[in-house]
């Protein structure tokens, strides 16, 4: 059949190949995301009881990015011939980093007075008295994941490596393989826990559902949605700018060609889970290895530009859901802390 229309076995062997089967995971994820809510809303002590079912996969992939930004980090540099090249692309990107994630503050903050987020929520303060007891069992599982990896000290041992083999010339060709390799394996294990991204959706949303409740659901829906919306203006009108000024790259082009990242990381609330994957598209973009192994995972630390947005409307939420309003002084002192917290956090 194949010879009939002037294909060869091996061209049909390789569209079968070809078929990407990542593209359940999403649906999977999707299916997941309303199941949870609807747990959630109908069961909310069902829902709540589900909460270590995200936090056991945010911790499995938490657990991983670490060895990647590693692995990432010491093969850009290794892999530069002129060490002065990794520091002019460090200094650029980390120049471009604070500007942005500083502006990115900014504006969280005036949405954030514009929407006043968290109103008439009267929510109580945290009583650690009341803390509800734990399954021993759920604890036990929970703790043999090692969870969070430091970033910062991985960068910089991640650094020094890399300039160190960098150094060593020829010498050092066999350790930079090694490393590639071991990135591979890192890779696959990655690639095994993101089949799990299902589960730990179906939890996470499940048991803020359910903690929630309808009312809060409301007004958190109003601070998520214009969260949201502030993301999609900044990437589309700064971002998006940037980008075609500087690179000549339609912005809606890479938004579509980033798309199942994006979703994996609205189901997971984290970034995390798809850096291998967006540095694998970038590199596929023709971005060289070097520039994709300096900035993205150091971008991942210092340039949160999301999570800036969200940080400084998050503190306006919590300020008035709890009755205490922050007047101008006490939010550009929010600002100036922010800068410097905002700094090295985990995506």
């Amino acid at each position: 059949m194949a010879s009939q229309r002037g294909e060869s076995p091996g061209t049909v062997k390789t569209r079968r190949k070809g078929i990407d089967k990542s593209h359940y995971l999403y649906i999977a994820v999707i299916a997941a995301v309303i199941l949870g809510a609807v747990v959630g809303l109908m069961f909310p002590e069902v829902g709540k009881s589900l909460k270590p079912l995200g936090d056991g996969f945010i911790k499995l992939i938490k657990m991983m990015i670490a060895p990647i930004i590693f692995c990432t980090i010491v093969l850009g540099i290794g892999s530069i011939a002129k060490a002065a090249t990794v520091g002019k692309v460090g200094g650029l990107a980390l120049g471009y980093f604070l500007v942005m994630s500083t502006f990115a503050l900014g504006i969280g903050l005036v949405v954030g007075n514009l929407i006043h987020p968290g109103e008439g929520l009267k929510l109580a303060p945290y009583d650690p008295s009341k803390k509800a007891a734990t399954d021993s069992t759920v604890d036990f599982l929970l703790g043999i994941i090692p969870g969070d990896i430091p970033v910062l000290p991985t960068l910089l041992a991640a650094v020094l490596v890399g300039f160190a083999l960098q150094k060593m010339g020829p010498l050092g060709t066999p350790v930079l393989k090694a490393v590639g390799h071991g990135q591979a394996v890192v890779f696959r294990i990655l690639i095994m826990i993101m089949w799990l991204a299902p589960v730990g959706a179906f939890g996470a949303i499940a048991s803020v559902v359910g903690a929630t409740g309808a009312k809060a659901i409301l007004s958190m829906f109003t601070l998520m949605l214009a969260f949201y919306i502030t993301c999609a203006l900044f990437i589309v009108i700064i971002l998006g700018g940037l980008l075609q000024v500087v690179a000549g790259v339609n912005i809606f082009r890479l938004m579509k060609y980033l798309a199942r990242e994006y979703l994996l990381i609205f189901s997971t609330s984290s970034s995390e889970s798809a850096l291998p994957r967006l540095i694998a598209k970038m590199e596929h973009l023709g971005v060289s290895k070097p520039v994709v192994g300096v900035t993205v995972p150091t971008g991942y630390s210092f340039n949160l530009d999301g999570t800036a947005i969200y940080l400084t409307m998050a503190s306006l939420f919590v300020a008035n859901a709890m009755g205490t309003p922050l007047d101008l002084g006490a939010q550009i002192s929010l600002l100036i802390f922010m800068i410097i917290a905002s700094k090295g956090r985990p995506a």
